[in-house]
């Protein structure tokens, strides 16, 4: 995880560097893969969340606004299920973020 968190705080310096004001993060949503790293996203998910506030990056947890959707590859959604996670921003405090 030091390599991550390495990783991580450089792209935050990258960013603030180019005088980007206000940064987002979307943490990992589940994996669906066969034999694939759902624990280690969740475990990065769960990391990021308390990293990234002290870089003043505010995190978004995705996971209750993607458990329900079916993906396409493991990962990724279709069409329809990107605008499922839509909604479901849109009936929420995070509203702002797709609206």
């Amino acid at each position: 995880q030091e390599k991550h968190n390495s990783q991580l705080r450089r792209f935050v310096e990258i960013l603030r560097a180019a005088g980007v004001p206000e940064i987002v993060w979307l943490s990992p949503t589940k994996d669906e893969i066969a034999g694939g790293n759902d624990q280690r996203r969740q475990e990065l998910a769960d990391w990021q969340a308390l990293k990234l506030p002290e870089l003043d990056v505010q995190v978004i947890e995705q996971r209750t606004h993607t458990d329900a959707i079916t993906t396409t590859d493991g990962i990724h959604y279709s069409r329809e299920g990107y605008i499922l996670w839509a909604e479901s921003l849109l009936d929420s405090d995070l509203a702002w973020l797709v609206a």
